[in-house]
């Protein structure tokens, strides 16, 4: 049977599906709607906090609300005396929760005179591009203090704050042995289980190396998380490839990106802290450290980079989750694969299998489901269960 699994914790640009009435004249055929052209982007605002610092610099958050955008990316407009450590290649999330977040780090000015630091907020999708700025002042060196007697040097080292999480606890091998349904999806290719609640999960995947026939309007998200199943809420964290350069939040043929992100009910992030490549071995966990307060951690065992948030979280837990999707923008795939849910796009096409292991859970495992992806242009097929856990292969 063909079920869909469309749940509002995807990548996803909300759908509106509007009836249209037309009056039917005897012996004159009805015209042939016209599709909907693609919105452009729209960038609403943009904030600095705090909009002005010291001369040794520090870190300033910049954040915009924006409509309609598939990547989202900062820059600066001119260039800059002050070094910049900013978040690099645009946010995967920005369509997802409608709101750009960068966090930049300022070097110090070594100027008698203040400096001005312009940034420029992108937002992309292929009906267009929009942006607006947001302007940082940064102070002037105070001139150095003398006197006729000692001169004091003074080093002075940054605080290293450090947050301890718990580890996770409770986890347990899912068994080769579950019950689980075969479903048919147009967007889900993996496995969950269903018997929760779960305060933990743990998986390893590999990420996604595409073909030469991936396109600007292919992606694919893989992910390890709880809920989404049998409600609308969810917490996941992982990986969304695409063919956008990260950089100029344009399509180049040829090229595949790899961005990480979490998402937490309401609440996401990019996860900067970890440069992706496919073929990396990814590591993530999500668990809950008290009632309402959840970890997420997703480490690079390729490169051996690693990223920690912690964030509220109120979801059931009905459900735990390994797998790979293909997102949902209908502004970028128009009607795409699903005749009854327009927007999922086409996955990328991949060659070299999946590979996800190391299936944990923290909690009751008496059953669960597998999907087949099946799509207009290929098939996504996860193996049957083993004690190393399952792959994916396209064809």
């Amino acid at each position: 049977m063909k079920r869909q699994r469309d749940r509002s914790w995807r990548v996803v640009t909300a759908v509106v599906v509007a009836t249209l009435a037309t009056a039917v004249v005897p012996g004159v055929a009805a015209a042939k709607p016209k599709a909907p052209k693609p919105v452009p982007p729209a960038v609403l605002s943009a904030t600095a906090t705090p909009r002005a610092l010291p001369y040794k610099g520090g870190r300033v958050t910049v954040s915009a609300p924006v409509k309609h955008a598939r990547l989202c990316q900062l820059a600066t407009v001119a260039p800059v005396a002050s070094s910049l450590s900013f978040s690099r290649g645009p946010s995967p999330t920005c369509h997802l929760t409608g709101e750009f977040v960068a966090h930049v780090n300022i070097g110090s000015n070594s100027s008698a005179s203040s400096e001005t630091i312009e940034f420029k907020i992108v937002a992309n999708n292929l009906a267009g591009t929009a942006s607006r700025t947001v302007r940082v002042t940064l102070e002037g060196e105070p001139p150095p203090t003398t006197t006729t007697t000692t001169t004091t040097t003074t080093t002075t080292v940054p605080t290293t704050t450090t947050t301890t999480v718990p580890a996770p606890t409770g986890l347990t091998a899912v068994p080769s042995s579950v019950a689980v349904t075969g479903y048919d999806s147009y967007n889900w290719a993996g496995y969950d289980v269903t018997a929760g609640p779960y305060t933990a999960v743990e998986g390893t995947f590999t990420v996604v190396q595409p073909t030469s026939g991936a396109t600007c309007k292919t992606s694919m998200l893989q992910s390890v998380g709880i809920d989404g199943v049998n409600d609308n809420t969810v917490i996941r964290v992982g990986v969304l490839s695409s063919e956008v350069n990260p950089n100029t939040g344009n399509c180049v043929a040829g090229q595949d990106y790899a961005n990480a992100f979490w998402v937490a009910g309401s609440n996401s992030g990019a996860v900067n802290d970890v440069t992706i490549s496919a073929g990396d071995s990814l590591t993530a966990v999500v668990w809950q450290t008290s009632p309402g307060n959840w970890a997420i951690k997703l480490t690079d065992n390729t490169d051996h980079q690693s990223f920690t948030t912690t964030t509220p979280y109120s979801g059931p837990g009905s459900s735990a989750e390994w797998l790979i999707e293909a997102p949902a923008d209908q502004s970028v795939c128009g009607q795409g694969e699903d005749p009854s849910s327009p927007g999922i796009c086409q996955l990328t096409p991949f060659s070299t299998p999946i590979q996800v292991s190391n299936m944990q859970v923290a909690g009751p495992v008496t059953g669960g489901d597998d999907y087949v992806m099946q799509q207009n242009e290929g098939t996504a097929t996860p193996t049957p269960l083993s004690s190393s856990g399952f792959s994916v292969s396209y064809s």
